[in-house]
């Protein structure tokens, strides 16, 4: 049946030449100004929602790497990648439809979302019924996901307070404000192109060709007027094609090899700690990033092995195998006995000083009260003397000091 599906929906489409169209690695597929926010962007806010939601890192902010996301970095495995998807994919908490800057009401009272996990595997599930390697339009996808019953509701009980431009009526009773086919392309049509676009294109599952909103006009309208040159980033989404990372993690392939990856050693390290780039052509972002993580650029195709950024990466959380392994999985021959070496000393020394739980240091008025704390059968259990006229306590027995100091007929100010 699934064979049958596709071949009546789904064709190879015919992509007419414009010089309008752009393909994924054409950019982010929106003019932004130059004081533009973050979230303006495409590419970065989806690689790093995705990232946050899959576990590999943190936080937005200055979160560091997880577990998981310090193994992806360190070995790249396609299986490593997929267990990510399919975290981002079922418990991401974030919702996609924020996304669709023209969409109102989504802080109206009592309003109720549908759990954006749900929404993200249907429009999965209904990706591993397609056919790899075909470009596809998005109006077919469309069609396709609601004959495969993949179609999903974003409000609870349907589009209730959920509107682009205005409404007209009592708070009791609003008339429609498009009718339901448009409806449904300006919200779900649109949530879908978010989905496809901002996150699966980022993290390269499919290949894309938009053209940049305001230069295409998204075939759906508004009853009322709507106050902007487009309605989302997404407008310009035309087709998408599956490549072979979309396949593996859509469960349309049971592994994936990528097209770059070869036997072929990348580095040179000699025994002064200098890193010849043999092929600097499969240099790849993440490669370079791992390299900027241990080391300085020198010349233009070299690095040094740099201590401060080892050690700083190591203070971060690194892993020192992990480090070394990346060295020795790219690297022409076996790390010279002076670099692992190095690379051991390093290491110990990240070990020399540790960070105990915060302490909080007390001013004193004078030497005797501070010899006064010290001989309390309970303050001089966990205060320790600095100095003559300072005391140093863990902060989480702050409380229990004060406490103690009061029933001693002392206060802290």
């Amino acid at each position: 049946m699934t064979i049958f599906y596709r071949a009546i929906f789904f064709r190879p489409a015919d992509l007419e030449p414009d010089p309008r169209i752009r393909l994924t690695g054409a950019g982010d597929g929106l003019k932004r100004a130059a004081k533009a926010k973050s979230e303006d962007a495409i590419r970065p806010f989806g690689l790093t929602i995705f990232a946050h939601g899959a576990g590999l890192i943190t936080n937005f902010g200055r979160g560091g790497l997880t577990e998981l996301g310090r193994t992806f970095l360190a070995r790249q495995e396609p299986e490593v990648l997929l267990e990510a998807f399919e975290k981002w994919t079922k418990e991401s908490a974030f919702d996609e439809i924020t996304r669709i800057e023209a969409i109102k009401g989504l802080r109206s009272r009592g309003i109720r979302l549908t759990k954006p996990a749900m929404r993200r595997e249907r429009i999965v599930e209904a990706l591993s019924w397609c056919p790899v390697d075909v470009w596809i339009s998005i109006k077919d996808f469309y069609r396709g996901l609601k004959i495969w019953r993949f179609d999903f509701q974003i409000e609870e009980g349907g589009l209730d307070k959920l509107h682009i431009g205005y409404r007209y009526g009592s708070n009791a009773y609003y008339e429609p404000w498009a009718d339901s086919e448009d409806m449904w392309l300006l919200t779900n049509g649109l949530y879908i192109n978010a989905v496809l676009w901002e996150y699966l294109a980022v993290i390269g599952a499919l290949d894309i060709t938009y053209l940049p909103p305001g230069e295409i006009l998204f075939e759906a309208e508004a009853y009322s007027d709507f106050d902007g040159p487009y309605y989302s980033r997404y407008d310009g989404l035309s087709h998408f094609r599956i490549n072979a990372l979309g396949a593996y993690l859509f469960g349309q392939a049971g592994d994936y090899q990528a097209q770059t990856a070869t036997d072929t050693p990348l580095l040179q390290i000699d025994a002064g700690g200098f890193i010849q780039i043999l092929d600097p052509v499969r240099v790849t972002p993440v490669v370079k990033s791992q390299l900027d993580q241990i080391a300085t650029p020198e010349g233009e195709e070299g690095y040094r092995l740099d201590s401060q950024k080892v050690l700083l990466a190591l203070e971060e959380g690194a892993d020192p195998g992990a480090l070394r392994d990346f060295l020795v999985r790219h690297s022409s021959q076996p790390l010279p006995p002076e670099v692992s070496s190095w690379l051991d000393q390093i290491e110990s020394a990240s070990r020399a000083f540790s960070v105990d739980a915060p302490m909080l240091r007390i001013r004193v008025a004078s030497n005797d009260l501070v010899q006064l704390v010290l001989a309390d059968a309970e303050l001089g259990k966990f205060c320790q003397p600095l100095g003559n006229r300072a005391l140093i306590i863990p902060a989480n027995r702050e409380n229990r000091f004060r406490l103690r100091l009061r029933e001693l007929g002392y206060g802290v100010r």
